[in-house]
């Protein structure tokens, strides 16, 4: 499973510094209808499914990593969570929803999603600062939608989400979790607060609204 206690330590202390899943969830809202019943899936420790509860969405947040949704259930009671495989979970709902849940590679990627709902909203994480971004993993995304004949619209974005570190230990274990594990190049900068140091990421998003033509 992806969630370990250190990198659910890790991203709690970055959300608890940022407001950025709060201003996530509003830029989303024109892609939503708070009348529609929308699953998350892959909602990780739940901050975005609370943060759309919050504003009214009626949202179930589905994970298969025990460890995320136990956390999402003891910080967020008020909103809704579900510990599944999503893939093969019996969905019945208007609207499914996909934030940084990963890569859609090919048309098979696409249809997961796209055959078990008239309506899928889908975030792409470029994985690089708004800087230095060519957008190349949503253009390639971009090009299995329009080959499926189906209609949407995308836009290009980007939020902060920085993330504090004690030291420089613990900035080099975060950058092992993240980057390099991971065959990334880190190449966020800095900055010193006395002994804790804050890592400045721009993240560069771009979010897809996917819908069947009737």
């Amino acid at each position: 499973m992806w969630w370990t206690e250190e990198k659910i330590r890790l991203y709690s202390r970055a959300a608890r510094h940022s407001s950025f899943h709060r201003e996530l969830a509003l830029m989303l809202s024109s892609c939503l209808d708070k009348a529609e019943k929308i699953a998350e899936a892959g909602c990780g420790l739940g901050y975005m499914t609370n943060e759309l509860t919050g504003l009214g969405y009626s949202v179930c947040g589905f994970d298969s990593d025990e460890m995320a949704v136990s956390f999402a259930k003891s910080h967020f009671p008020s909103s809704d969570f579900a510990l599944a495989d999503f893939s093969t979970y019996p969905f019945t709902g208007e609207t499914i929803l996909a934030v940084f849940f990963g890569h859609i590679e090919d048309e098979a990627g696409l249809k997961a999603f796209t055959d078990r709902t008239d309506h899928f909203v889908y975030l792409l994480n470029e994985h690089t600062d708004y800087s230095r971004c060519s957008w190349e993993k949503s253009d390639r995304v971009e090009e299995l939608i329009k080959a499926s004949g189906l209609s949407f619209s995308v836009r290009h974005t980007h939020l902060f989400f920085n993330q504090m570190v004690r030291d420089e230990a613990e900035k080099e274990r975060f950058i092992r979790l993240n980057y390099t594990q991971r065959g990334r190049v880190f190449s966020h900068e800095t900055v010193q607060h006395g002994d804790s140091i804050e890592i400045i990421i721009d993240k560069a998003f771009s979010i897809f609204d996917i819908r069947r033509c009737k």
